[in-house]
């Protein structure tokens, strides 16, 4: 808008005070010129003047009479190079990126790693990612001359938080011990030589694959109106749902152009699940039951509230530290029941499991999200999205007849941006032809 807006006030001065004064200064219509110089440029002038003129007389006003004494040629015409254009997309003989990237001073890496993972491990892997970066940094300030501005105003890494950048819906921040961001801030774009996006590549590579991550996402971007690709699966079954998730993350990776692939459904945290037995029933026990035991013993059960000024202190009563810290130990707890006290393992069976921290919905369904960058000078993710949709999802479905599955991130915004202009297109219509009618 900046740019724009000081080209329109030039333009204005242009119009009302350059223009004018100029055109002052011009001779009278009869007016012949003594110079060579301006005899030259005079039947130059009428010389092209004259050409004009025949073109507009001659081609110009033959078409225009075509045009008027056959509409209906014209307009099929013109809607048949509509609907060529409109196939070059579809086709990918012209590439479109709906969303351009807007270069930023800022270049992150966002890390998640396992649920369950302490910080102090999450603050290895952010402080690896950030020496990886600034030996990037000083990579590429060694390429610039040795009077050269640093590059870099100031480093940030943060632990138990991590910011999405923003977009059409805004940016969210997700907290965890698990997760952690390392931010570079650059100079200024109009003060350094070299684009965050070179900076952002150098680092993307000294870091490499952390395999023990769960995902790692480099940006530089200023904002985001999505991922590139984004697919939304949905399954009635939670485990098919994690095997249909890793299928279609393993056959994007195998696109050219394709990074940072990744989906919203992790492991979970280890838990440890009960399931009664049938011999549990005649003593008349539920699974409510014995769960509340274990749980008042091993977590711990509320006694008394104590009031502190305006804050509550909860007192809890549990096991010794030595009788609750191993898996023996939850067998061999005493579960009370009618008539007296049995141990839990001869009316319960105690498994490992796992439990996913977020579990997403959308509509009442399951949901899980795989998405992935791309590379727009490879691919962009329209094609690649075209061709999910015309070969990968399709044969999945065929897989698992119950698979549901739509486009989120960039491709949603897409569709959406492109249903409000073809509503206000249809508007600004009939807003131009009420008037045209009117004058005709």
């Amino acid at each position: 808008p900046l740019v724009i807006v000081t080209v329109l006030a030039l333009s204005l001065v242009e119009c009302l005070l350059v223009l004018p004064n100029h055109l002052s200064h011009l001779p009278p219509p009869d007016h012949v010129s003594k110079s060579r110089v301006t005899l030259f440029f005079d039947r130059l002038q009428k010389g092209v003047d004259e050409r004009f003129q025949q073109f507009v007389d001659g081609p110009l006003d033959k078409a225009l009479n075509f045009a008027v004494n056959a509409p209906s040629i014209i307009l099929a015409g013109g809607i048949a190079l509509i609907i060529l254009f409109m196939a070059l997309v579809p086709a990918g003989i012209l590439k479109v990126q709906f969303f351009p990237d807007v270069e930023g001073d800022i270049v992150r890496a966002t890390l998640e790693m396992p649920a369950g993972t302490p910080a102090e491990r999450t603050a290895e892997i952010a402080l690896f990612i950030e020496d990886r970066g600034r030996e990037a940094m000083a990579e590429l300030q060694g390429t610039q001359p040795d009077d050269a501005p640093q590059l870099t105003q100031g480093i940030y890494r943060t632990i138990g938080q991590t910011s999405t950048r923003g977009g059409p819906e805004g940016g969210s921040t997700t907290s965890g011990a698990n997760r952690a961001a390392v931010q570079f801030s650059l100079l200024p774009g109009d003060e350094r030589p070299v684009s965050a996006a070179t900076f952002e590549e150098m680092w993307r590579d000294a870091v490499g694959p952390i395999p023990e991550a769960r995902s790692l996402v480099f940006a530089s971007d200023l904002f985001s109106a999505g991922a590139p690709v984004s697919v939304e699966l949905s399954h009635p079954d939670a485990i098919t749902l994690t095997r249909i998730s890793e299928d279609l993350m393993r056959e994007l990776s195998r696109f050219e152009g394709v990074f940072d692939i990744e989906t919203d459904q992790d492991a979970g945290l280890q838990e440890i699940q009960l399931r009664l037995k049938p011999a549990a029933r005649t003593l008349g026990v539920t699974l409510q039951d014995v769960a509340g035991q274990v749980r008042a013993a091993f977590f711990g059960d509320e006694a008394v509230r104590v009031q502190r000024g305006r804050e509550d202190v909860r007192v809890y009563i549990r096991l010794p530290e030595e009788e609750r810290n191993s898996i023996v130990d939850v067998e061999r707890f005493r579960v009370r029941v009618p008539g007296g006290e049995v141990a839990l393992s001869e009316i319960a069976d105690v498994t490992f499991g796992e439990s996913p921290s977020v579990i997403s919905r959308l509509d009442g369904r399951r949901v899980v999200t795989v998405s992935a960058n791309v590379n727009p000078s490879v691919v962009t993710g329209q094609e690649i999205s075209q061709q999910l949709e015309r070969e990968t999802l399709p044969n999945l479905r065929r897989d698992y007849p119950q698979l549901l599955y739509d486009f989120g991130g960039e491709q949603a915004e897409q569709q959406e941006s492109f249903a409000d202009l073809g509503v206000a297109f249809l508007l600004s219509l009939i807003h131009i032809s009420e008037p045209t009618r009117q004058y005709c």
